[in-house]
């Protein structure tokens, strides 16, 4: 419930990446999990290698 927020600093753009920029939230490049359908999923969290990260910028455990 409420608004989501992140920590001040997290988000960054990284230009020259081969779809010509892309997001990092601190320090570790995004990528969008095709899985998820909804806000909040997190499907691809138990799936060996990729990892989803907390509002807090850290890996979160796998399920």
């Amino acid at each position: 419930p409420g608004t989501p927020s992140v920590a001040p600093g997290l988000f960054a753009a990284k230009a020259g990446t081969a779809a010509g920029g892309q997001v990092t939230y601190n320090g570790h490049l995004l990528y969008y999990f095709a899985g998820d359908q909804a806000p909040g999923d997190t499907n691809g969290l138990s799936i060996s290698g990729w990892h989803v990260v907390s509002p807090l910028g850290t890996a979160m455990a796998g399920r």
